[in-house]
């Protein structure tokens, strides 16, 4: 976990029955690279507050790319009010429980560069009550050359988020 950090790296690391993450860059962390990362067999039960693999929550200026992740839950997710800009770039999720994206409370300038997601969707949307009242995920969000079971990508009033090149159908929730 990257707490208060700045100019701050990882590489080649593998993390393995994790309940939580392998990567969590957090709480005012800027300029912190993340890469060639692996997430294998994380031991917990599937629901809230866990499998978040690679996880950025209020920090900004972060890179994950290179990344690896089996059984996750929110395997690439932007958690409670990222300030971006952040990316993953060239990532697996295999067997996903749950979807990647922008996760809750409004987080914004994110990109899913070439991401793959096995089992879920890549969304980008209102969360509305979910979880612990959710809210906007996300704005100003970009899901770039992907693949995923399906997209939700919709925007706020008073932004946009978009999706380009990707491929997997896109489903119009209400």
């Amino acid at each position: 976990e990257f707490r208060r950090v700045e100019d701050g790296w990882i590489r080649d690391v593998t993390g393995q029955h994790f309940g939580f993450a392998t990567a969590l860059v957090n709480e005012s962390s800027r300029r912190v690279t993340v890469e060639h990362a692996v997430s294998l067999d994380p031991v917990s039960i599937v629901t809230g507050g866990r499998r978040y693999a690679f996880n950025i929550s209020r920090a900004e200026l972060v890179l994950m790319r290179d990344l690896f992740s089996e059984d996750g839950r929110h395997d690439f997710v932007f958690n409670s009010r990222s300030q971006g800009p952040n990316a993953f770039v060239n990532g697996t999720a295999s067997n996903a429980f749950s979807d990647t994206g922008p996760h809750q409370r409004w987080s914004t300038g994110g990109l899913f560069d070439n991401i793959v997601v096995d089992g879920d969707r890549i969304n980008a949307r209102n969360r509305g009550n979910f979880g612990s009242g959710h809210g906007w995920a996300g704005a100003n969000m970009v899901v770039w050359n992907s693949v995923a079971d399906g997209y939700i990508v919709e925007s706020p009033q008073t932004a946009q988020n978009w999706l380009v090149g990707s491929v997997g159908p896109i489903i119009n929730d209400t």
